[in-house]
């Protein structure tokens, strides 16, 4: 298991972050990288979906100038409300595993009992009925969104590291900000792969379309864990 405390440490020293420096924060959990960058000054701006989850911020951190909380999902399109889908329930806040992308969530909960044949055979059907089942449990749920390529176009400021580890919606977020036009303006972005982790064609092709295009352009992804 990763240790988040040196995992940011490390980011810390590499990007040369110090007091001022702006740091975007998509999917913050309980705060672990906030925790190590307030301490040396950096505006942290975090989004957080989880309802229960983002209390817990607040508490944290609501007091504090350095930190801008948004109570929301980064989204690569119009902010408004997406369904947010969780392992468990929402009470669930020690580990708290949710998702934007039905994707994630159902290879989190099916694997390797994934319906091959659906499927294959009709895909919408296949997550249409998924998504019916998560409802079903409790387990998805109506948040609020925002559009993060205006976000950073309205901060109107340099974005000095971007850091997006949103189980699974990497990938559509950094295509819709390169072609929103905001990238080339970020020093430094990292990113969390999910690899490996997904059974589905159209995920793999779009990850792999999105890679070489931003490889292209010189646009420069980093690892996160």
């Amino acid at each position: 298991m990763v240790n988040a405390k040196k995992q940011i440490q490390k980011l810390i020293k590499e990007c040369d972050l110090k007091e001022g420096d702006v740091f975007i924060d998509l999917g913050s959990h309980h705060g672990q990288e906030i925790e190590e960058l307030i301490k040396i000054g950096v505006e942290v701006h975090s989004f957080e979906p989880h309802p229960n989850i983002s209390k817990i911020l607040r508490k944290k951190y609501g007091d504090n100038p350095l930190v801008i909380l948004n109570e929301a999902a980064a989204w690569p399109g119009p902010t408004g409300k997406q369904v947010l889908y969780v392992e468990k329930d929402l009470d669930d806040v020690k580990d708290g595993g949710s998702t934007m992308s039905l994707v994630k969530y159902l290879n989190t909960l099916l694997r390797p009992t994934w319906d091959s044949n659906l499927y294959n055979r009709d895909p919408q059907m296949f997550y249409d009925i998924e998504v019916e089942k998560a409802r079903q449990v409790n387990r998805a749920h109506e948040v609020a969104t925002i559009d993060i390529s205006e976000y950073i176009k309205n901060l109107d400021k340099p974005v000095d590291v971007l850091k997006i580890d949103v189980e699974g919606l990497e990938w559509n977020l950094l295509a819709h900000m390169f072609y929103n036009n905001v990238l080339s303006g970020i020093s430094a972005i990292y990113c969390e792969d999910h690899d490996g982790d997904i059974v589905d064609p159209q995920w793999s092709l779009q990850r792999g379309q999105v890679k070489k295009l931003l490889a292209e352009n010189n646009i420069q992804i980093r690892e996160w864990f």
